[in-house]
């Protein structure tokens, strides 16, 4: 099964899935349980933690943008083994050697002591890198 957005209104959850929402627009996803020890979901949740606290209700929510998250799961599906170690940052850079590029994302991010490109995967509401 694919890790893509789910379709329709079924909300049936395979066993070693789980469902998690992306982005501002909440987009459903199933992703299997074991990306959670990948380091871009850890980077995720650790944000997801900082910008929604652990009280949350309806499920996951991971505070990036939908269309990075695609990539980020395009990537893992093609290869997890040759792609699952990567850090956020090294997501964002395969991202832009590739020529991926967002028009609904953001042309700004905001200052950390990692060099930003024209894309960021978080949301800029609280969100702290």
């Amino acid at each position: 099964m694919s890790s893509a957005a789910a379709s329709g209104s079924s909300h049936h959850i395979p066993s070693g899935f789980l469902t998690v929402y992306v982005g501002e627009v909440r987009m459903r996803f199933l992703i299997p349980t074991r990306f959670l020890n990948l380091p871009i979901f850890v980077y995720l949740l650790n944000i997801a933690e900082e910008e929604y606290g652990f009280k949350f209700s309806g499920g996951i929510v991971l505070p990036c943008e939908v269309d990075f998250f695609k990539q980020v799961l395009k990537f893992l599906e093609k290869n997890e083994k040759k792609y699952g170690n990567l850090e956020v940052h090294e997501f964002l850079k395969l991202i832009q050697e590739v020529g991926f590029d967002s028009s609904s994302s953001s042309s700004s991010c905001k200052e950390s002591k990692r060099s930003c490109s024209r894309f960021t995967p978080l949301l800029h509401n609280k969100a702290r890198i």
